[in-house]
């Protein structure tokens, strides 16, 4: 590795002063106004100067403020080919800092003294000059082909980075050295090291919400402290600090004992800030500073006052396409079912072929929703308090089942297709995920799974109209799929692998259908898939060489017939879920824009 340039000791004592020496005053004063009665410092905090930073085409993501607060690192450009940028707050024009490397690069974080950028890309920690030059490796792509190091953050004294590979989090000096574990950590991302150094704060869970193809994905997740060393006689666990009952993301220290956040606790995604306390507590009831502002990441310069944040929204509606037998179809051939501004994530077609269901947050949170296979106007099923995913029509019609969030985990259900009161599959005993429920062939089971420690799938069996049998693990993997009679299934034991199993769902019965494509072949990649009505193939959404779109898999062994190219770059569909029922293809498509912001933070 390389060692960064050492700052002259005279600029580095003119930088101690200008902002260190600021920031102690301001730290001081505002932990004496927060032993008094509460922090009554954040309570009297609003939002001001607000500044619009980047209104360019296409996304701008992961904004890094400068430790001074003048200028802003984010990323920005296609999809898979991002690039980090900088730019002034007062919003001249953006330079590429980036642009040498290949790759998708994100999340971009400045050295404590304003001269080097971290980012992720091509699966490793780069640095580049804050100013431009050639980005040079700092942490090397993980061994592990799959994994990739994500979420790098500086110490606040520059000599240490800190950052995640799958499960864990890491931390090394900036010249190099053995990694150390700082701690493991249930889908960890976020990070941001506390300025005394004390702390580094993470996320647990829903990473998709701020990288990945889904971003802006919806579900919960909780912030942690993370002791950055562990020194004899202290703990080293991760304390937690908000609990996964709502989407809590994107943490960073106003001081060393505030934090600002990212949190849809009170419906829109807003910014939120709490006082922590010696013990990595949350002191009090987080406060909210802004209402209706749709944030996705923010980010906070060393005076604690100024904030640079994103501003993701995304529109999503179900769309519909006949599946012919000749040439393959053209998005701009599909017919639009839904309307207006809206996130929708799961589908499903009634056996009948006359009916939808789906989840939409077209009132704050996600609902489930039924309305005719043709169009029409959605009729709302499920409206909790709680989000509601991902419906399954029981094959006679009369019920649907999805999963719900309680307690921060997926909790399957299942509620009248026309309505009434919901029934927890099981409301007793251990709290466990039950992810995406699906009917068996005979209206008398559901089938789910969960991730930890591996992908499982489950089945349990209904006992009365109201209670169900104990869950017994079925196969590895998920995305287990019946033909209308239940003679033929399917289902994903790896990624990008389609088996077919047999109807008992003995695994030893399974046979491979669809695997990876060979390298330097121009095989289909199948994301996810659902056997078809008649039983003769399985639809699956993948991509090739050329791009996303759907695919029939015949379950003779044929080739693959493409069906539909996703071919229209305004609107993609990068949402695992779709539906089919023999004729037609019932998938959602998607138009996302995302700008940068800066604010000040001041007393009322």
């Amino acid at each position: 590795m390389f060692r960064i340039p050492a700052t002259p000791p005279a600029a580095r004592w003119l930088l101690a002063g200008g902002v260190v020496g600021a920031g102690l005053v301001l730290v001081i004063a505002m932990r004496a106004d927060r032993d008094r009665a509460g922090d009554r410092v954040l309570r009297s905090l609003r939002v001001a100067e607000s500044q619009h930073v980047t209104n360019d085409d296409g996304l701008e993501l992961d904004p890094a403020i400068s430790p001074d607060g003048k200028q802003i690192a984010y990323a920005a450009g296609p999809d898979g080919a991002m690039r980090i940028y900088v730019r002034q707050r007062d919003g001249s024009r953006a330079v590429p800092v980036s642009a040498s490397l290949d790759g998708e690069h994100r999340r971009p974080r400045w050295s404590p003294d304003g001269t080097y950028l971290l980012f992720q890309g091509d699966r490793g920690v780069w640095l580049v000059p804050a100013l431009g030059g050639s980005p040079r490796p700092l942490v090397e792509a993980p061994n592990d082909t799959l994994a990739t190091a994500l979420s790098p953050t500086w110490s606040p004294d520059g000599r240490q980075v800190a950052w995640v590979v799958r499960d864990t989090v890491y931390a090394r000096g900036v010249d190099g050295g053995q990694p150390r574990i700082v701690a493991p950590l249930y889908e960890v991302h976020s990070l941001a090291w506390s300025p005394d150094g004390r702390w580094i704060a993470a996320v647990s869970g829903n990473a998709l919400f701020v990288d990945g193809p889904v971003i802006g994905n919806l579900g919960p997740s909780a912030i942690y402290l993370l002791p950055a060393t562990c020194d004899r006689g202290s703990s080293c666990s991760p304390v937690l600090l908000a609990p996964p009952t709502s989407l809590n993301t994107s943490p960073d220290w106003l001081d060393a004992s505030r934090l600002v956040f990212v949190s849809n606790r009170g419906g829109a995604r807003d910014l939120f800030a709490g006082s922590v306390t010696e013990a990595g507590r949350m002191r009090e009831e987080p406060v909210r500073l802004s209402v209706g502002l749709e944030v996705h990441s923010v980010s906070a310069a060393a005076d604690g006052r100024t904030l640079a944040y994103g501003v993701f929204r995304q529109s999503t509606n179900v769309w519909s396409l006949p599946m012919t037998a000749g040439q393959p179809r053209r998005l701009s051939a599909a017919t639009r079912l839904t309307s207006g501004r809206q996130t929708v994530e799961g589908i499903d077609v009634s056996s009948n072929g006359q009916w939808l269901a789906f989840d939409a947050n077209r009132t704050g949170q996600q609902d489930i929703y039924v309305m005719p296979a043709t169009g029409g106007e959605p009729q709302p099923i499920v409206t909790t308090p709680d989000d509601d995913f991902h419906p399954s029509w029981s094959p006679d019609g009369r019920w649907i089942a999805f999963y719900t969030f309680r307690d921060g985990v997926r909790r399957a259900a299942v509620v009248s297709s026309r309505g009434g009161p919901i029934r927890l599959v099981h409301p007793d005993g251990p709290v466990r995920e039950q992810h995406t429920p699906i009917w068996t062939r005979d209206g008398q089971g559901l089938v789910y799974f969960r991730f930890l420690p591996t992908t499982q799938s489950y089945i349990v069996r209904r006992t009365t109209d109201s209670t169900w049998s104990p869950e017994r693990r079925v196969t590895r993997g998920n995305a287990i799929s019946f033909s209308a009679d239940g003679k033929r299934v399917t289902y994903f034991p790896a990624p990008f692998t389609v088996h077919t199993i047999a109807p008992d769902l003995d695994e030893a019965s399974g046979r491979l259908l669809l695997g990876p494509p060979n390298p330097g072949t121009d095989g289909v990649r199948a994301l996810s898939g659902s056997i078809n009505p008649q039983g003769t193939a399985v639809i699956v959404k993948g991509e090739d060489s050329k791009g996303r779109g759907f695919w029939s898999v015949p379950l003779d062994g044929s080739l693959p017939r493409l069906l539909v190219r996703l071919d229209d770059p305004n609107r993609t569909s990068p949402r695992a879920e779709f539906a089919n029922d023999g004729t037609r293809l019932f998938f959602t498509l998607t138009e996302r824009e995302a700008d940068v912001w800066a604010v000040r933070l001041e007393e009322r």
